[in-house]
């Protein structure tokens, strides 16, 4: 073992400090084989430093708070408590996981792009208005609440494992892909709080870990994931989500459906779907090959729509031959109807001619009897013309005698 603060005066002095812009004192690299730094590390005098390694040490606790012009810190796997950093603001990159860190407040580090605090004691994380981070993992710590709603440019997010209640993620953020919420304490709540993560490639949001009944507790159909077509791998395993695989995108390669602490949770009508397709199996954990379930599912769609289309066709001819069959009925029906209505035009037909004939023979003997009156007032007509042709024959003879005796008197 090594004092850290020792080691670092005499290797560095105090009078090239400020022409150091890079220093790597992480185990096994400038250090002697099989030794490591111990103890409480201040760094003074480097101003003009950019990038520091210290990790796979013993450090406890570590002051950078004079280096305000780096831009890149790793302290990965020491015993850190204390970590001061509070006027490193123009800091990138701080990978300080794996260490006995209690408190991080990193909200004024306008710059910083990755965080990795992973494996720390962190209850608190205070970084919400980092909009120009990408890259954050805080897995196993203490969280319980996480608010990440201003960071609009978060590409990764790995923060499994810790005792997270309530979670606020960026819902402007397109630029998500990774996403794992693992192993938390997340409240009752369906997926609609990822729907609109469009460009997400992975989702964890299944429970691995199940301690004093503190799991995640989504529930529901995975239909509300439908729009995230770049999705490649979904954990859901331990959750009561039960339902919707025909509604995830083709992009889906594997599903972790695991059941490990609650035998009847929802996932296992996932798992009973999908166990005909594991991919891998290790102590109870196991993911399942999503594509040939999907094309299978497909092919059982297919089938029961043809089954369906037959069902209607068949319906279909059967309603037609119904029809066909009423409509032969009914022409049946209309011939006999035809057939009655022509006999009973015929029979009025008949009786319309017997009707006709009687008048015609009631006409003739009407016509016959004037007829027979005529001839009788002619009869009579000629009989008074004669008498009268008679009676002016004998008016004029006896005329002709009185003319006649006038003249001879």
């Amino acid at each position: 073992m090594v004092q850290a603060q020792e080691w670092l005066d005499k290797k560095y002095p105090k009078e090239i400090r400020s022409n150091i812009t890079e220093i790597n004192i992480s185990k096994n690299y400038n250090i002697l084989e099989n030794e490591y730094l111990v103890g409480n590390l201040k760094l003074e005098g480097f101003k003009n430093l950019k990038k520091f390694d210290c990790s796979r040490n013993s450090i406890t606790n570590l002051d950078m708070n004079d280096s305000i012009n780096i831009k890149k810190l790793k302290c990965s796997s020491n015993k850190i408590q204390i970590l001061k950093i509070e006027k490193l603001i123009k800091i990138k990159v701080i990978e300080c996981e794996n260490n006995q860190i209690i408190e991080l407040n990193l909200n004024s580090f306008k710059n910083l792009e990755k965080l990795n605090c992973c494996g720390n004691k962190l209850k608190e994380l205070k970084i919400n208005n980092l909009n120009n981070l990408e890259l954050l993992y805080c897995s196993y710590n203490k969280l319980i609440n996480l608010n990440l709603i201003n960071c609009l440019n978060l590409n990764k997010i790995n923060c499994d494992n810790n005792k997270i209640k309530e979670i606020k993620l960026p819902l402007n953020n397109q630029r998500l892909e990774i996403l794992n919420l693992n192993s938390n304490n997340l409240l009752y709540q369906d997926l609609n709080i990822f729907s609109k993560f469009i460009n997400l490639k992975r989702l964890d949001i299944g429970n691995n870990e199940f301690k004093e009944r503190k799991y995640n507790k989504f529930y529901g159909s995975l239909e509300l994931l439908k729009n995230l077509e770049k999705l490649e791998y979904l954990e859901i395993s331990d959750t009561d989500i039960d339902k919707g695989l025909e509604y995830l995108s083709d992009s889906v390669e594997e599903i972790g459906c695991s059941i490990f602490n609650r035998g009847q949770c929802g996932v296992k009508k996932i798992k009973d779907k999908l166990c005909l397709f594991v991919s891998f199996e290790d102590d109870g954990y196991f993911t399942c090959k999503f594509q040939p379930w999907k094309m299978l599912n497909k092919l059982e769609e297919k089938n029961k729509q043809l089954e369906k289309d037959f069902e209607e066709e068949r319906s279909i001819r059967i309603s037609l031959q119904d029809q066909i069959n009423e409509y032969f009925q009914k022409n049946l029906q209309l011939q006999n109807d035809l057939r009655q209505i022509d006999m009973e035009n015929q029979q009025l037909q008949k009786k319309l001619s017997n009707l006709q004939i009687q008048n015609i023979n009631q006409q003739s003997d009407s016509i016959i009897h004037q007829f027979s009156a005529f001839e009788n007032q002619i009869e009579e007509f000629d009989d008074s013309y004669q008498e009268e042709e008679e009676e002016e024959e004998e008016g004029s003879d006896c005329s002709f005698e009185v003319v006649s005796q006038e003249i001879i008197e």
